[in-house]
């Protein structure tokens, strides 16, 4: 599966690139809405450095997190 990413805009214009992951790059359309979550990327080791980003999920996994 491709990698997708998008543009998050915030209210105050301040804009962000986050990835959009476990979508097929056709199903992405501008409007779409979706959910930023900040998540854990990568851990070098066991006390190494531990890296954070944002994430976006789109449409139906929105429904589906929001119910659990």
């Amino acid at each position: 599966m491709a990698t997708c990413v998008t543009m998050y805009g915030f209210g105050e214009g301040v804009k962000i690139l986050c990835q959009v992951p476990d979508i097929v790059p056709i199903e992405l359309k501008i409007g779409l809405p979706v959910k930023l979550n900040f998540c854990k990327i990568q851990q070098e080791g066991y006390e190494g450095i531990v890296c954070y980003s944002h994430k976006a999920f789109c449409g139906y996994k929105i429904y589906n997190q929001i119910r659990r």
